[in-house]
C-alpha cells in the first residue's frame, strides 16, 4: 500500500527516543521545526519523566500540540519504542523517520523537506539519507552552548549508516516487528529486509539503494564509494551527526548504559584509541549549518536589554560566524579566569571577555561573514569588569576585505577616554555609506593585548 492514509494529519514528523538529552533537544526541535517537521513523537527514556517534560512542556501544552510525549523507564528499549510508535500513531503522519537527539536532517541549500521530498513522494516510499559524521572540534568537555553554532567540523567524506524518511501508508507494523525478531538489521536505519519492494526505496540522490544491508557493510560501502557518490550526497542532503560531543562523550555514553555497545566506548576511551575517531570527525570545518542557525535565529540571540543603544534596522550578520584571532591568551600563559576564547560574536554581553589574544604588536579578531555584505554599522562591547583592561581598547582600528587577506582600514579609535560595553555606551560606528566586504576585523594599532566582550556587524546582503 502506497497511498496517503486518510487518517494522516501531518505531513512530515519525527520519532525520537531520548536519553539525557534535555540540554539539547529544544535546539534540534526548532531547528526541525526550521526545515519544515510538524510534528515530534519524543519517548523519554530517562529514570524520571519530569526531566524532559520540563523543557517540552511548552511544546506539549500548547493548544496544538507538536510533541507527542511518552515515557518509557526501561533504558535501551529503542526497538520497543518504535513499535509503540507504528502501533499507536503511525498513521497520524504521512511521512516519519526515526531520528536521535544528535542527528539533524539536512537539506542543502533548500533547508525544506517538503521542497526535497517533492521529487520523491509520487514513485518512492523511503529515502535513506546518509550519516555525515561531525567530530568534538578538539573538545575535552562539552561546550554547553548551541550544538550547531559550538560543532563546525566534520568528515571528509559521508558514512554508510543512514536514516529513512519514510511513508507510514508503505509500512506493515506487525511485518515489521516479524522481520526485526527474525534477524532483519534495526528498520530505524534500513528497510531493505522488511518486505518494500526494492524499486520504491532510494537513496538522497536518487540511486537505488538495492541490497544495501547485504553482507552489512560490505554492499553499503561499497555503493557510497563509488565516484561522486559522496560529494553528491553532502551537496544534496545528509543527517548531520554529532555523535561525539567531546573526548568525555565516550566515558559518558557507557554511563548513560541501556546499549550493549556502551562498554566499547568506555575501553576506546581507556586505552586511547578513541584518539583516531575523533580525528576522522574533525578533518573538515563547514559552517553551513552554523551560518544556517545564525540567520534563523537572527536577532532573537541578542541580549539587546544588556545595552541602551539602540539596534539598527539590520540583522548582525557577524553573529556566529566563523571567527579567528592573532594569538590565544590562554595557549601560552596558562588558564584564563572568565569566559571560554572564541566568543566574540556569539550573541551574548557579558561584561567580560569574549577572546583575548596574547601581548603581541597589532593583536586582531577577525569574522568571516561567509559571503559579501553591505555593513551599515559596527557595535563593540568592551569588558566593563576591569576599567585598566578596557582601555587596551582605546587604540583599536576596523578593517574589511573581500578575500581575508588584504585589509582596508575603515575606521580608527584614536585614544581619548576607554569605550564600555553592557555598563555604559559601546563603540558604536555608523557608515555614512555601506562599506562592502566578506571579512571584518578588529586591530589594535599598539603592542597590548586584545580582549572585547562581544562584535556585532549590521547590514545586509550584497549578492
Amino acid at each position: 500500500m502506497t497511498a496517503s492514509s486518510p487518517a494522516a494529519r501531518r505531513k512530515f514528523s519525527l520519532v525520537a527516543c531520548a536519553r539525557w538529552e534535555e540540554k539539547d533537544i529544544a535546539e534540534w526541535i526548532e531547528y526541525h521545526l526550521a526545515v519544515g517537521i510538524e510534528h515530534f513523537y519524543i519517548y523519554s527514556n530517562d529514570d524520571s519523566p519530569t526531566t524532559l517534560f520540563k523543557v517540552l512542556s511548552p511544546y506539549i501544552l500548547r493548544k496544538d500540540p507538536v510533541v507527542t510525549f511518552r515515557h518509557w523507564p526501561i533504558p535501551g528499549q529503542q526497538p520497543q519504542m518504535y513499535f509503540h510508535f507504528l502501533d499507536h500513531f503511525l498513521e497520524e503522519t504521512e511521512w516519519f523517520c526515526f531520528l536521535d537527539i544528535d542527528e539533524f536532517l539536512v537539506f542543502k541549500n533548500i533547508n525544506s523537506i517538503r521542497e526535497f521530498m517533492a521529487k520523491f513522494e509520487v514513485f518512492h516510499d523511503a529515502v535513506y539519507l546518509n550519516w555525515l559524521l561531525y567530530g568534538n572540534n578538539y573538545l575535552t568537555e562539552r561546550d554547553e552552548d548551541s550544538v550547531l553554532f559550538a560543532y563546525t567540523r566534520r568528515a571528509r567524506f559521508i558514512d554508510h549508516h543512514t536514516k529513512v524518511i519514510t511513508r507510514s501508508a508503505a509500512v506493515d507494523p506487525r511485518r515489521v516487528k516479524e522481520s526485526f525478531l527474525g534477524g532483519a538489521i534495526g528498520f530505524w536505519h534500513f528497510w531493505n529486509d522488511y518486505g518494500f519492494d526494492n524499486a520504491r526505496l532510494v537513496n538522497a540522490i536518487g540511486g537505488n539503494v538495492d541490497g544495501y544491508t547485504k553482507a552489512f557493510p560490505k554492499a553499503a560501502v561499497e555503493q557510497i564509494c563509488r565516484s561522486g557518490v559522496s560529494d553528491a550526497m553532502i551537496k544534496t542532503a545528509y543527517i548531520a551527526h554529532f555523535q561525539f560531543k567531546s573526548e568525555r562523550d565516550f566515558t559518558r555514553r557507557a554511563r548513560r548504559g541501556g546499549f550493549q555497545i556502551s562498554a566499547t566506548w568506555e575501553k576506546m576511551y581507556a586505552d586511547g584509541s578513541y584518539k583516531k575517531i575523533l580525528d576522522q570527525t574533525n578533518v573538515v570545518e563547514d559552517t553551513y549549518l552554523a551560518a544556517f542557525w545564525a540567520r534563523t535565529v537572527g536577532e532573537r540571540y541578542n541580549t539587546a536589554a544588556l545595552s541602551n543603544v539602540p539596534v539598527p534596522d539590520a540583522a548582525n550578520i557577524a553573529l556566529r560566524k566563523p571567527s579567528r584571532q592573532s594569538s590565544r591568551f590562554g595557549e601560552t600563559q596558562g588558564k584564563l579566569k572568565g569566559r571560554a576564547q572564541g566568543h566574540g560574536n556569539d550573541g551574548f554581553r557579558t561584561g567580560n571577555f569574549g577572546f583575548h589574544t596574547a601581548f603581541e604588536d597589532e593583536p586582531w579578531w577577525a569574522v568571516d561573514l561567509l559571503e559579501r555584505y553591505a555593513i551599515k554599522a559596527v557595535h563593540i562591547y568592551n569588558r566593563v569588569d576591569d576599567p585598566a583592561m578596557a582601555a587596551r581598547a582605546r587604540h583599536i582600528a576596523i578593517e574589511i576585505s573581500s578575500t581575508g587577506s588584504i585589509w582596508t582600514e575603515v575606521y580608527a579609535h584614536k585614544g581619548g577616554p576607554a569605550f564600555q560595553g553592557t555598563i555604559g555606551r559601546p563603540l558604536v560606528v555608523m557608515f555614512e555609506k555601506a562599506v562592502f566586504a566578506r571579512h571584518l576585523r578588529i586591530i589594535s594599532r599598539t603592542k597590548t593585548f586584545l580582549h572585547l566582550d562581544e562584535v556585532e556587524v549590521y547590514g545586509s546582503s550584497a549578492i
